[in-house]
Parts: C-alpha cells; structure tokens; sequence
C-alpha cells in the first residue's frame, strides 16, 4: 500500500512536471508605410498599457509601450533615437517619450498590461491586465530587453524596438494622433522626416479595388444596348406596314366595277329607241296628206 501510494504520488507528480503555462498573446505588429518623400519606412501601434498598480490593470492608462519599426531606402547610413521621435495625441496635445534609461525605470514600477481592452467583453473570469503572471513576466523582459535605443540604419535594415510614453490622460485609443520620426545622416546630420498617422488608410493598391467598382456598375448602364434589339421591333411591324400594300390590290377591285360602269353605255344603245319612235311619230305627216 505504501508503496502504491508512493507510485501514485510520483505519478501526481509527474503529471504537475509536465503541464505547461499557456503561451504569451502574440505582440502587435505595426504596419510600416513608406513615406517616398523622405525614403522612410515607419511602423507605429500600442503594445501594452502600464498601469500604476494591478487594480489599474483593467483601465485605460496614460502609460503606453508602442511597438516601432524604422527603416529606409537612402543611401548612406542614418542616426536614429528615441530622443528625436515625437508622439501627436488625438487632442492635438504632444505627448512625451522616454529615453532608455527613463523607459527602463517606469517599466520596473508599473505592471504590464494588454493594449487592447478588448477582453473585458468577452465576459467569464480573466486575469487582471489581460494577461496570465506567466505571460506578463515573459512579455516584460522582452520589453525591457528590445527597448529602442540610440541607432545607426542603413537600407535594407528594418529595426524594430519598444518605446515608453506619457500620453499625460488616458486614451482608450491613439487613433488620430501620430508619430513624428526624426534620422540624421551620418556624413552632414541632414535631418531626414517621417510622420506616421495611427490606423492608417489602407494601401492605394488595396483601395484599387474599391475605386474600379464603378466599372463593374458599367454593364448596368450597357442595359440600354441590350434593350437596342427591342428597338428594332418596329421594323418588324414595317412588314405588317406593308400590307395595306397587300390591300392597294383590294383597292384595285373598284377598277372592275369601272367595267360594270361601262355598262349604261349599253343602255345609251336602248335610250335610241325614242329615235325609233321618232318615226312613227311621222305617221301623222302621212295623215295630214
């Protein structure tokens, strides 16, 4: 029994050895536009939210860690750091970005938190912040461990990097706001400028589609074209027109009684009988004798 019991215990505790946390959510991913004026690829979206303490892990924060991405199709080598991005809030106020060691010390005395709110709706019991303890502490070391820090960027590099910011009031969302990034080239610290807006319109190739919708419309307005065969319908009645051509032949009858009409010439022949008469009417000349 003992050692039943032992066995049963070994078993219990392999089964715990084995079990697994669920993995961390994915990061967000931004996506990069590229600006062909100044030959920038830049790439903006919220990461995370960094409540003061856990029971603020539930609400919109001040404290944001957006994701970044930054590359370029210049040539020469480019200079970038966080001191030179500067973040446009919704408000049209600017908010603050911290340098690395700034960012490094905010993120030790904040929990970290999901970005996206989105879980309070899904209803049923959720870890505060959206996230498991397992997968906050994986996500926090890898942002303090990827925080974007003064760099060099030549083509075809894109890096990729985490900043800290104040939004100085909570936003549920940046959107309308934007991200204003600032490289200088290396060889005469000519400033070279991007503006990255936050839920940016899609692609022009994406809209394409949209915008050739009309075209499609275009068969409806080609309908009259099919309607033309319906206007050729009176031609066929042209030959129903016709026939009181068919009936000019009828017309034609009236001809034949113009013979019947040469008919009182034969009675022009009996109305010289009176000349007949005439004759005897000169029997009386012989009385008269």
């Amino acid at each position: 029994m003992v050692v039943t019991a032992a066995g049963m215990g070994l078993t219990a505790l392999g089964g715990c050895a084995t079990s697994k946390p669920p993995p961390p959510p994915p990061v967000p991913e931004p996506v990069v536009v590229v600006d062909a004026n100044s030959g920038l690829s830049v790439g903006a979206v919220p990461a995370f939210r960094l409540a003061a303490s856990p029971s603020l892990a539930d609400s919109p924060s001040r404290l944001v860690v957006l994701n970044i991405k930054v590359g370029t199709s210049v040539e020469g080598v480019l200079t970038v750091s966080p001191e030179d991005f500067t973040l446009q809030l919704p408000n049209g106020q600017q908010g603050r970005v911290f340098d690395r060691a700034r960012a490094v010390e905010v993120l030790h005395r904040t929990t970290l938190a999901d970005a996206n709110l989105a879980y309070l709706t899904q209803g049923g019991n959720h870890p505060y912040g959206g996230l498991s303890e397992e997968a906050r502490a994986e996500l926090s070391a890898r942002v303090s461990g990827q925080l974007f820090a003064s760099t060099m960027l030549m083509s075809p590099q894109l890096l990729e990097g985490f900043i800290v910011v104040d939004t100085g009031l909570p936003f549920a969302s940046l959107n309308g706001g934007s991200i204003q990034i600032v490289a200088y080239r290396l060889r005469d610290a000519t400033p070279v400028t991007s503006v990255y807006p936050f839920a940016p319109p899609p692609p022009a190739t994406a809209a394409a589609p949209t915008a050739a919708a009309p075209t499609a419309a275009a068969p409806t307005a080609a309908a009259p074209t099919a309607a033309a065969p319906m206007a050729v319908a009176p031609t066929a009645e042209a030959t129903t027109a016709v026939a009181p051509t068919a009936e000019a032949t009828t017309a034609v009858a009236p001809t034949a009684e113009a013979t019947t009409a040469v008919a009182p010439t034969a009675e022009a022949t009996t109305a010289l009988a009176p000349t007949a008469e005439a004759t005897t009417a000169v029997a009386p000349t012989a009385e008269a004798q």
